[in-house]
């Protein structure tokens, strides 16, 4: 739904902005989950840490620490109805307290389903959501309703899978225009 590109966009950013920033994936589940990642990261000259032991988390982010600004985590899918993978959420609260925990969820969810998902992630230690995919959708009632039954703050859009067009700021104007125009794809000013 769009985590790895997610993070590359904001590793991208703090790199414009001179932040010194390190990634980790524990995305080893799927093939080439990982392997993604590090391609970002080679082209961005960022370390890349792959994982696949969670619990070793918090180890490897201290050790990162010492010599980075920011740290970016991307996660494998996680399937909110299987409990082991809902279980996952809390190792990253307990391994790294004061994580920044983002939900990334994509445009065009059915509302339903998009809320019931929020909310796993919301118990999970989720704070802020993420739209990904506005570009793909003209619908958006899913994530305005995993939004307001979780009490997520917004953490921004993407409307690009390209790396270097940054997530759209999550302000009211850029919330209504969003809502107002779409994707704003073939519009004119």
């Amino acid at each position: 739904c769009g985590k790895t590109t997610a993070v590359a966009k904001l590793a991208f950013h703090a790199k414009t902005q001179k932040i010194q920033t390190a990634l980790i994936t524990l995305d080893t589940q799927k093939v080439g989950g990982a392997d993604e990642l590090m391609r970002y990261a080679h082209i961005m000259e960022m370390p890349c840490t792959v994982l696949d032991d969670w619990h070793k988390l918090n180890e490897t982010i201290t050790v990162l620490r010492l010599n980075y600004g920011l740290i970016l985590i991307d996660t494998p899918a996680l399937n909110p109805y299987n409990t082991e993978d809902a279980g996952r959420l809390n190792v990253i609260k307990t391994q790294v307290a004061d994580a920044d925990m983002i939900y990334v969820q994509q445009a065009g969810m059915d509302c339903h389903e998009a809320q019931t998902q929020g909310a796993v992630f919301s118990k999970g230690g989720c704070l802020r959501l993420l739209v990904t995919k506005t570009d793909a959708s003209a619908s958006y009632g899913g994530f305005l309703q995993s939004a307001a039954f979780s009490a997520f703050q917004f953490a921004g859009f993407s409307k690009s899978g390209k790396i270097t067009d940054y997530l759209t700021e999550a302000t009211p104007d850029n919330l209504a225009q969003l809502l107002k125009h779409g994707s704003g794809e073939g519009e004119e000013e």
